[in-house]
């Protein structure tokens, strides 16, 4: 798909098996530049300064880290 990277739409519902894109080297700064795309009411982020390792997974099982959200709140 010319490079996109894409997740096929739940209707609402939280997707699975998506993946993460996880670096092998650390970044103490960087540029990012992003286009997307959500369907109506999709939630979705990027999240960067993220050390996977069990110590810093939240509760669900998601690193945490700092997020770009990305939100279609209006619904509708």
């Amino acid at each position: 798909m010319d490079g996109e990277l894409a997740l096929s739409e739940t209707g609402g519902e939280e997707a699975h098996g998506g993946g993460d894109i996880v670096t092998e080297e650390e970044f103490s700064a960087f540029e990012f530049q992003v286009e997307f795309k959500l369907p109506p009411g999709g939630n979705s982020g990027v999240k960067y300064f993220v050390k996977e390792d069990a110590g810093t997974l939240g509760t669900g099982g998601s690193a945490v880290g700092l997020e770009f959200q990305l939100l279609d709140d209006e619904q509708g």
